[in-house]
């Protein structure tokens, strides 16, 4: 009799294990964040900045992407307290790897202080208005 048991436990080892990761990952995802229309202006060294990206970043998500063009800006994000990044890209010089040309990829040039060292937070609420204006430097 044991002999059965320990059988059909391992002929069912797949399926117990697939019906207990579903049942955990069922009520622990993250939930859903109302989001608001947030917008703005960006300006770099003192002008629009023609193109561009602000980043509303949220520790353990996804960073919320809003393009720039022309200065400004215009979208949907999560609500709540965010870490503001700002970039602005160009294309980089092409590169070679021996005989073979790469052609050049986008790169940011805006500085780390306004990206990846940001302290720019905005505080973003269903209420709004959520209306942000930011000044960039290219050095």
């Amino acid at each position: 009799m044991r002999d059965f048991w320990r059988d059909r436990l391992r002929r069912n080892v797949g399926g117990i294990l697939v019906v207990g990761i579903v049942a955990l990952h069922a009520g622990c995802g993250p939930a859903a964040v109302p989001k608001a229309a947030v917008s703005g202006t960006v300006t770099l060294d003192g002008k629009p900045m023609e193109e561009g990206e602000v980043s509303f970043v949220t520790p353990g998500l996804p960073p919320e992407l809003v393009s720039v063009r022309n200065g400004t800006f215009q979208g949907k994000v999560g609500v709540g307290s965010r870490r503001i990044e700002i970039r602005a890209y160009r294309l980089g010089k092409p590169y070679f790897m021996g005989p073979t040309k790469f052609e050049p990829s986008p790169e940011n040039y805006l500085p780390a202080r306004f990206n990846s060292e940001s302290n720019l937070v905005a505080d973003v609420t269903a209420a709004g208005p959520n209306e942000y204006h930011w000044e960039v430097q290219s050095h």
